[in-house]
């Protein structure tokens, strides 16, 4: 009889696409799937949606009385490394992030999303995240991103620079020395849209988003570079597990 999961699923959508690739771990795993969306009932600080109501998802929503069994004579798991060491039950509720590379399927997430393979030749996508992280004192600092630009035109001259934004007032026309292309920050896009659009870059400067990192995992070929904050917080113990080692870490510190 194969085991049954119950899956939290929460937050913007970076963690919500983890959230579902680790489902799909567990599900090639044996596991059946059951989802909670729940989360998006309450209050969300940040007036985040639910953004996966898609054709190649199935979604099994928990009923409220089997989620109470699943309370009642499940076990509980945060966050989750493998299984095999992890000793499950019958039931069994998983309420972590799991912002973990081991978990991420190129394909599968692909697949899902029904996105294509596309590539804007000479190009660098930099994502800059500032309205909530600025309150949370965790955006980056223009620093981060002229050291990653420095590095990067050091080995690729010639690319045009691309900024996604989540600040509508951001209207700078340089990095340092590199010039900007285009700033790119929609006031009534979704989330799902933007992230298209992210992915199809040759290079990408990724901030402390799970949305960006999703874009370069899928975006990046082999002859791309991608550079990303180490340590991905400052101020929390919030990490991403087993990010490629072709990447290129860049120091984030606050001047």
């Amino acid at each position: 009889m194969n085991k049954k999961a119950l899956i939290n699923i929460k937050g913007g959508l970076g963690n919500q696409l983890f959230i579902i690739l680790f489902a799909n771990y567990l599900s090639k795993n044996g596991f059946k799937i059951y989802h909670d969306i729940g989360y998006y009932s309450g209050n969300d600080p940040y007036n985040r949606k639910f953004e996966l109501k898609l054709k190649n998802l199935k979604l099994f929503l928990i009923s409220p009385i089997y989620k109470k069994l699943f309370k009642l004579f499940g076990k509980s798991f945060g966050e989750v490394d493998n299984l095999s060491n992890l000793n499950t039950s019958y039931l069994n509720h998983f309420t972590g992030h799991y912002q973990d590379m081991n978990f991420f399927d190129k394909d599968y997430l692909m697949k899902l999303l029904e996105i294509e393979n596309s590539e804007n030749k000479n190009s660098v996508m930099i994502h800059i995240r500032r309205n909530d992280y600025i309150n949370l004192d965790e955006e980056l600092q223009e620093t981060f991103y002229i050291e990653a630009l420095n590095q990067l035109k050091s080995k690729h001259e010639n690319l045009k620079v691309f900024v996604f934004t989540d600040d509508f007032n951001y209207k700078k026309k340089n990095l340092g020395p590199h010039e900007i292309s285009e700033v790119y920050n929609p006031t009534d896009e979704s989330p799902l849209d933007t992230l298209k659009k992210m992915i199809s870059y040759e290079h990408f400067i990724i901030a402390n988003s799970s949305l960006s990192l999703i874009a370069a995992s899928i975006g990046a070929k082999s002859t791309s570079m991608v550079f990303y904050p180490d340590p991905w917080m400052r101020n929390s113990n919030v990490a991403i597990k087993n990010i490629e080692s072709s990447w290129k870490s860049i120091k984030n510190i606050k001047s």
